[in-house]
């Protein structure tokens, strides 16, 4: 019983890494063959852009709704600001180490 509970708590995100391998395995060996797929692809990025950020914003919206007091909700959105900004600050700096480490347009003649 306890494998069964086991099983159902990790599936999905062991679908979702063995879905993530078998999409760039079948894009890096079908080659140009795979650009067939991409359409598929597309629908599933922009279905998950229409659920997930409608999802986020009503979470979030819920969350201040239901705060008691304009201390917590001033504490809540001074908190989530250092987090934004943090997190942007991150993903700048690693999107400034990855193309200084690995150029884009390295090797591109005109």
């Amino acid at each position: 019983m306890a494998s069964l509970q086991f099983i159902r708590a990790h599936l999905f995100p062991v679908l979702l890494l063995v879905s993530i391998i078998g999409g760039g395995l079948t894009g890096h060996l079908g080659g140009h063959e795979a650009q067939i797929l991409k359409p598929l692809g597309d629908i599933f990025l922009n279905l998950i852009f229409t659920a997930i950020v409608p999802l986020i914003f009503f979470s979030v919206a819920s969350a201040i709704a239901k705060m008691g007091s304009l201390s917590k909700l001033s504490r809540v959105l001074f908190y989530m600001t250092l987090v934004f900004l943090f997190t942007g600050l991150v993903a700048a700096l690693f999107s400034i180490l990855v193309v200084t480490l690995f150029p884009p347009a390295h090797d591109v003649v005109l």
